[in-house]
């Protein structure tokens, strides 16, 4: 069962990452964001509800080039696995609460959230001989992301 608190926000932790980006996007110092979460092997932009983002059309692409990034890294190893992509509600139930979702509702286009490996064998507990495997994965998704942003601000 998941515990969502009594309100939203109301959670200490939740509390100080809300003031940060508040904090940030009162600065206009905040144009992209990118949550970086335990299993799933997804990547994905909001939301995580029925709602549709009016940019889905251009997050979309990010998102797919992020995945296959992340896919090739160790593609033709022991390794290998998939990422797939697309908008948070197509891959997982619908839910809402997610930072990419609160960011984005508060105009930050570019809104993602990388799930990495795996797909539930082992939840939250990677084994540690998978942390610097992910870890590649994730650095590669990154790198695909800020060149993809890149190409559209410059």
């Amino acid at each position: 069962m998941d515990f969502i608190g009594q309100h939203e926000g109301s959670e200490i932790e939740t509390a100080a990452h809300i003031a940060l980006i508040d904090e940030l996007l009162s600065k206009n110092s905040l144009d992209a964001y990118l949550s970086i979460t335990s299993y799933g092997q997804t990547v994905v932009y909001p939301y995580g509800s029925d709602k549709k983002s009016d940019y889905w059309n251009e997050l979309e692409p990010i998102t797919r080039k992020i995945a296959q990034s992340m896919s090739q890294i160790h593609r033709q190893t022991e390794y290998e696995t998939a990422f797939s992509w697309g908008a948070a509600h197509d891959h997982e139930e619908i839910r809402g609460g997610s930072s990419e979702d609160y960011v984005h509702d508060r105009g930050v286009k570019y809104s993602f959230r990388l799930n990495m490996r795996d797909t539930g064998e082992f939840g939250y507990i990677l084994p540690e001989e998978m942390i610097p495997i992910s870890t590649t994965e994730a650095l590669a998704g990154i790198n695909a992301l800020v060149t993809e942003i890149t190409k559209i601000w410059f």
